[in-house]
């Protein structure tokens, strides 16, 4: 977190709305500002790239405190990802894959605009595993995000729970699991 002036020894709450960032999340992590910016946690809150002028434009100088920083993108992910304590972002697959791999608890807002409702499905096998929360899109407003964030951050017995059961759904050895089917159909 130290290459974004947060504090590594201080829970950290990434908001990340996918590569390309997402409206509703990003309206709500806004509005949200004001209470973040009084928290013992930090915020590292990942605009996309699309977003990020128009937001950063619309904040004031003093608008932010130390603890809440606005990214518009992550360039390696994977390399921050050990360091969040809680992940507030969709439940597209890789995310998926990468939150129960790495065993980080969530608070899931499935985008409604994907086929089947997919990313719905994908929080609720996490949600009834006691692996993650979900906010449905239209619930989702900066008091939700905040009453959320502070849920898991301020009891390390519920976000550990949360963590241990999100690493039970994990497989971060699916490559060398496939590559071993794969051997094993070729013989």
């Amino acid at each position: 977190m130290a290459q974004f002036d947060l504090d590594p020894d201080i829970p950290t709450a990434l908001i990340f709305g996918g590569s390309r960032g997402a409206a509703r999340i990003n309206a709500a992590a806004v509005a949200a500002i004001p209470e973040l910016n009084k928290r013992d946690y930090q915020t590292l809150f990942v605009t996309g790239q699309v977003h990020y002028e128009k937001i950063r434009n619309g904040l004031s100088a003093t608008a932010l405190a130390p603890n809440v920083k606005i990214e518009p993108y992550i360039k390696n992910m994977p390399a921050i990802l050990p360091e969040v304590a809680v992940i507030l972002g969709r439940a597209g697959a890789t995310s998926i894959a990468e939150i129960t791999a790495l065993g980080i608890p969530s608070i899931l807002v499935p985008s409604p605009y994907v086929t089947n409702d997919h990313q719905t499905k994908n929080a609720q096998s996490l949600v009834n595993a006691g692996a993650a929360e979900l906010i449905k899109e239209a619930d989702l407003t900066g008091t939700s995000l905040v009453a959320a964030l502070d849920g898991l951050l301020q009891s390390t017995t519920h976000r550990e729970t949360m963590a241990a059961n999100a690493k039970k759904l994990g497989m971060p050895d699916a490559a060398d699991q496939l590559l071993h089917v794969l051997e094993t159909v070729i013989k």
